[in-house]
């Protein structure tokens, strides 16, 4: 991203599309200037590196409202499922 940092790629692509979700992400041992530099981005939401890959999906289900915790199975209903035929016996 020449000639940009993070968070003006974030503000640009909200400004072309309204719905988009940013997140900034940095590492917490990012120098004094790249600190100033993400504090003038106080709304979008911060992920600081590294970052476990629970810890960001964690954060991005809070930011996308979702879950990727996998659902239950359904529970049986009890179906009863077809009868094979035994091995060797053809019916025409």
């Amino acid at each position: 991203m020449p000639g940009m940092d993070g968070g003006e790629l974030a503000a640009r692509a909200k400004d072309l599309e309204p719905a988009l979700i940013t997140a900034l992400m940095a590492s917490p041992t990012a120098s004094h200037a790249a600190h100033e530099l993400l504090s003038g981005y106080r709304g979008l939401p911060f992920v600081s590196k590294p970052a476990s890959f629970t810890d960001l999906a964690e954060k991005l289900e809070r930011l996308l409202g979702v879950s990727s915790r996998p659902a239950k199975p359904p529970r049986s209903t009890g179906a009863i499922s077809p009868r094979r035929r035994p091995s060797g016996s053809h019916h025409s």
